[in-house]
């Protein structure tokens, strides 16, 4: 899927067919809205977003009951089978929307060996969804994360920290959900340099495709690349600057904090 077209977001959704048979569907989202130099999608309501990983090895069910479940792929490549054995890759940047089956699993292999990282957003609370990770042993390493904060001089200021995996009875690993009340698809041009500015809420942005650099009015500047997760919390003060790299689109998910 191309995740670059400046009008749209390509995704899969896992979907009943005919005869019952759960199956595959191209769908499209447009873009239909402004902030900035950024073009938006609508906010679709969600509640909960917690991060996921599976072993190189990894041959399983992947899904979730209540409601709509989103998965992004921010690491590795996954292969995923619908009931009429179609088949399909997704790379990082690729999203799959997860219809309600009752707990129904769909068929997930990892590719090449390669570990998988991913998002999944569930539009139950987390106290319901299958998004609240399970109780297993805590894992290592854990998930680093990047904060941009308002400091007390009314500048923003990088903190970095980690979030725990613990491990599922199939050898996956999950983080605790965090709860959002929704998110958005967000697409950057290739020479984005968008001026001091502030978070537009308390939000996660995941760089999907492409990267980002954010600078802080005290001098401090962190680049973003596929894979990383950003907590973009200084909504009052200077803000921050925001630019591309190396000339790249970039595609990205805002998920909204409560």
């Amino acid at each position: 899927m191309n995740n670059t077209e400046a009008t749209h977001v390509a995704l899969t959704r896992w979907v009943a067919g005919a005869g019952g048979r759960k199956v595959f569907e191209d769908a499209a989202l447009a873009y239909d809205r402004v902030l900035g130099p950024l073009s938006q999608t609508a906010v679709i309501e969600a509640s909960s977003i917690r991060f996921r990983g599976w072993p190189g090895d990894f041959t399983g069910g992947c899904g979730a009951s209540g409601g709509r479940n989103w998965i992004m792929i921010m690491a590795g490549a996954a292969s995923f089978t619908a009931d009429d054995g179609e088949a399909r890759i997704f790379l990082p940047g690729d999203i799959l929307e997860l219809a309600d089956f009752g707990g129904d699993d769909l068929t997930m292999a990892a590719c090449d060996q390669q570990p998988v990282r991913a998002a999944e957003i569930g539009s139950e609370p987390p106290s319901q969804n299958a998004a609240a990770a399970p109780p297993g042993t805590m894992s290592e390493p854990a998930l680093p994360y990047l904060r941009n904060i308002t400091g007390g001089d009314d500048r923003s200021h990088f903190e970095d920290g980690t979030m725990s995996y613990s491990i599922a009875g199939d050898g996956s690993l999950t983080t605790e959900a965090i709860a959002i009340s929704g998110f958005q698809y967000v697409l950057a041009s290739g020479d984005l340099n968008y001026d001091f500015h502030n978070a537009p809420q308390q939000q996660i942005v995941l760089p999907l495709i492409g990267g980002i650099r954010v600078r802080n009015g005290d001098g401090t500047e962190r680049e973003l690349r596929p894979g990383s997760v950003f907590f973009g919390e200084d909504t009052t003060g200077q803000g921050h600057v925001t630019r591309a790299v190396d000339g790249e689109i970039r595609f990205s998910l805002f998920a909204h904090l409560v």
